[in-house]
C-alpha cells in the first residue's frame, strides 16, 4: 500500500464561501489525503481549527454520507438537537439526507486537529441550516436557495480584463462595467512565471500601489465572479500581487490585486 508523504500535500487555508461567510472559516486548513492517494469514491481531509475557528457553515448533505475523528484538541459539534464536546479519540457519523445541520466548532485555546471523510456523489446538494446558501456538486457553485448565484466584485486594472486571459482562468469571457480604483497610483511589474506570461502574453503587467491620495485614480472594469473563480484569480496572480478590498470612484469596494509592498495597512489580507 503506498504512502503519502504529507509534507507534500498542499496546505489549503480558508474556504471558497462567499465573503460574507468565509470569516470564521479563515484559519481553517485542509490536507487533501484522499486525492493525494488517488481515491475517487470518497474523500479523505486532515483539518486543522484554529481557537475560534469553524469547520464549516452548518449544513447536511442529500447523497454524502460524513464521518469525523478527533486527532488532537477540542471540537463541539453542533447540530440540530444541540451541542456536543467531542476530544480526542472521539468520533462522529452523519447519514446522507438526515436533514441534520451539522458543523464543528473550536471553543477551546489551542488549535484542534481531526480527519474528515465522506463519500462523493455526483448528484449531491449540500444545503446550510443557518443561512441561505447550498451548493450543487455538479457545478461546485454557491447559490441562494433559490438558485441564484452569490457574486464577489472584482475590480481589474490589468490582464485580468484580457479575453484569452479569462477564457485561460475562468473558462469563460466576463462581463463588466468600468470605474476606477481610489486612492492607488500605477506602475509596470516584471513578471517572472513563465505560466503566467504564457497566458498573458506580456513580461510586464500593471501593479498598483496605495498612496491615500483621495484624488488619484486608477481606470478599469468592475466583474462579477462566483467565488470559486475568485479563487482561480488568485492562484493566476503572481506572489508580488496581494488583494484586498478597496474603494471605488462609483462608492462601494471590490476585490483588487495590489503590490503587496504598499497594500493599504488596513486591508492587508
Amino acid at each position: 500500500m503506498p504512502k503519502i508523504d504529507l509534507a507534500s500535500v498542499p496546505v489549503r487555508k480558508g474556504s471558497g464561501y462567499p465573503e460574507e461567510f468565509a470569516g470564521p472559516l479563515a484559519g481553517r486548513t485542509r490536507r487533501r489525503l484522499g486525492d493525494a492517494g488517488g481515491l475517487e469514491d470518497f474523500g479523505v481531509n486532515l483539518m486543522t481549527l484554529p481557537p475560534g475557528g469553524w469547520s464549516s457553515q452548518r449544513h447536511w448533505h442529500s447523497h454524502e454520507d460524513e464521518f469525523v475523528y478527533v486527532l488532537e484538541g477540542e471540537l463541539t459539534l453542533i447540530e440540530d438537537g444541540g451541542a456536543t464536546v467531542l476530544r480526542a479519540g472521539d468520533c462522529a457519523a452523519f447519514a446522507k439526507n438526515s436533514g441534520n445541520g451539522h458543523h464543528l466548532k473550536n471553543e477551546s485555546s489551542t488549535i484542534a486537529v481531526y480527519l474528515e471523510v465522506g463519500s462523493r456523489s455526483p448528484v449531491d446538494m449540500t444545503t446550510c441550516s443557518d443561512i441561505d446558501m447550498k451548493s450543487s456538486s455538479v457545478d461546485g457553485l454557491f447559490t441562494h436557495k433559490d438558485g441564484t448565484p452569490y457574486f464577489e466584485a472584482l475590480f481589474s486594472y490589468g490582464t485580468l480584463q484580457q479575453s484569452n486571459v479569462q477564457l485561460a482562468t475562468f473558462g469563460r469571457l466576463l462581463t463588466g462595467r468600468t470605474d476606477a480604483l481610489v486612492g492607488f497610483e500605477q506602475s509596470m511589474h516584471a513578471i517572472d512565471d513563465a505560466e503566467v506570461v504564457k497566458t498573458s502574453g506580456k513580461t510586464h503587467h500593471p501593479i498598483v500601489r496605495f498612496t491615500g491620495n483621495g484624488a488619484a485614480r486608477v481606470p478599469g472594469t468592475v466583474f462579477e465572479i462566483t467565488p470559486q473563480e475568485l479563487a482561480q484569480a488568485d492562484r493566476y496572480e503572481v506572489a508580488a500581487y496581494k488583494r484586498v478590498s478597496a474603494p471605488l470612484a462609483s462608492g462601494g469596494k471590490a476585490w483588487v490585486y495590489v503590490d503587496a509592498k504598499f497594500a493599504p495597512p488596513d486591508e492587508k489580507r
